[in-house]
């Protein structure tokens, strides 16, 4: 069960790998098709709050972008999984 208090008030997000000055935000929002997701998931990989980020993306079922370090593709993999469960 994700623990939604969490996300009332993001303030964690501010926190993110992402969101330093030298991150282009577009990194974190690769074209489809392909394997553009690598550049963002090293991007998360470092990341202090990448596992607040990705059960914020998986709550508010995110369907853009790289978030706590999987692709949207990957993201429904894992809600269908906790779904199905």
């Amino acid at each position: 069960m994700r623990v939604t208090r969490l996300f009332d008030n993001p303030e964690w997000m501010r926190f993110g790998a992402c969101t330093k000055p030298d991150v282009d935000p577009d990194t974190m929002f690769p074209p489809r098709g392909g394997d553009h997701t690598a550049q963002a998931k090293l991007i998360c990989r470092g990341c202090k709050v990448r596992q607040l980020c990705l059960d914020w993306a998986l709550t508010n079922h995110i369907p853009h972008g790289v978030a706590g370090g999987l692709s949207p593709r990957e993201r429904w993999a894992v809600q269908r999984q906790e779904d199905a469960a």
